[in-house]
């Protein structure tokens, strides 16, 4: 994992710490001294506290390395395009990149055509390829454009 992320684990580990600590000093001026057992009994929504917000960090703590971070300068797409002739959009990718998933994971293409007027991420139709094997070198996945989108392709 990277530095950040325990930088931002120490940060806020201390002032939860800190946090606590200032609680638990609050509750002893205002409360009078008890025996011992009765104090820690006062302090379970402290503890629970810590450990919902220690949870939170689960995720963080346990996500898989073996998904690629998205900020990889290296591309996973080679080349894309469509054939209006042959009603076809093509998306040809890395297999190499994708190797170490082969035993769980098949790939596909989702292709969509781009009117340029509103988000991609909100195409109302978009066209997917059947799944492919991941295999060394480059992969190249056809999809065969539906009966809907014959009349946007004219």
């Amino acid at each position: 994992m990277d530095p950040a992320f325990w930088l931002q684990l120490g940060v806020t580990a201390l002032i939860s710490a800190i946090g606590v600590y200032y609680q638990r000093r609050q509750v002893q001026l205002m409360m009078p001294a008890q025996k011992p057992h009765q104090r820690i009994a006062r302090y379970w929504p402290i503890g629970l506290m810590i450990a919902l917000s220690a949870s939170s960090w689960i995720p963080y703590i346990l996500r898989p390395d073996d998904l690629p971070e998205w900020s990889d300068a290296r591309p996973f797409i080679g080349e894309y395009g469509q054939d209006a002739l042959q009603k076809i959009c093509h998306v040809s990718v890395d297999g190499d990149r994708f190797w170490k998933y082969r035993d769980r994971f098949k790939l596909a293409a989702a292709c969509y055509i781009d009117d340029g007027i509103g988000d991609p991420f909100d195409a109302p139709q978009v066209q997917t390829s059947r799944l492919y094997d991941i295999r060394k070198g480059s992969i190249l996945m056809i999809t065969v454009w539906a009966r809907a989108f014959r009349p946007i392709l004219r």
